[in-house]
């Protein structure tokens, strides 16, 4: 999928649906020759509302993090690229509290949340990542505490409400099915229509261009399929 499109979606999407819930910060557009997702980030000034219609969301933004979303399937490369971004977050960080007489805890230091349509089981065994079925649902592998780094695999997210507007990310027959409970929302619920009018600018975008690559012929029709099952 053209990356240039895609985060331009992605930046629009997850700002809408988050500027309830605190400070975003967009990291801004990439070149279609980078494979890394736009990165955004949150305060720890979270705004918890108990019955948001995006919990799982919620909770990812409970205290600093970013979210880094792909819309392809990730490598080890991409993983230590990730990894390597973090840790200079972290010296800053800790440079910052040391100046200032303080000491941080691992928990003090905000999350990477890497957002990607599908993740290979040899790559979430090379980096120990476990699933946390106490706390979270399927499909959200943690890292050892000390990276403070997940991987959200979306094919793996179970088929709830909270999960939706994750899903509206994935690909293939996930993203169609995402995109079909989109469509039958109550009118009420109050992401419902700004998410149909994103996802319809961003077809519009793709069938201006050319020479579609197969991920972007098959979104269109996942879009153009729903469309018509709903009128």
């Amino acid at each position: 999928m053209t990356q240039r499109f895609y985060s331009q979606f992605v930046e629009h999407y997850l700002e809408y649906l988050l500027s309830p819930l605190g400070n975003v910060a967009l990291s801004g557009l990439i070149t279609d020759e980078e494979r890394r997702g736009i990165v955004l980030f949150f305060s720890k000034q979270t705004t918890q509302t108990e019955n948001h219609s995006i919990k799982l969301l919620q909770r990812v933004t409970q205290s600093d993090c970013a979210i880094e979303v792909y819309c392809e399937q990730i490598d080890e490369t991409d993983v230590r690229n990730c990894l390597r971004k973090l840790l200079s977050v972290f010296s800053t960080l800790n440079d910052r509290a040391e100046a200032e007489g303080k000491a941080l805890d691992d928990d003090d230091l905000p999350r990477l949340w890497i957002v990607v349509p599908s993740a290979s089981g040899k790559l979430l065994d090379g980096f120990g990542a476990q699933l946390n079925l106490k706390n979270w649902p399927t499909g959200i592998y943690f890292l050892p505490n000390v990276f403070r780094l997940v991987i959200v695999a979306i094919d793996k997210l179970p088929m709830t409400a909270e999960t939706l507007w994750l899903r509206i990310l994935g690909k293939g027959e996930t993203q169609r099915q995402a995109f079909i409970e989109l469509w039958t929302l109550p009118e009420t619920n109050e992401f419902r229509q700004k998410t149909i009018r994103l996802l319809t600018n961003w077809q519009t975008l793709l069938q201006e261009q050319d020479n579609l690559n197969q991920d972007e012929q098959e979104l269109m029709m996942n879009w153009s399929l729903v469309d018509h099952l709903s009128k």
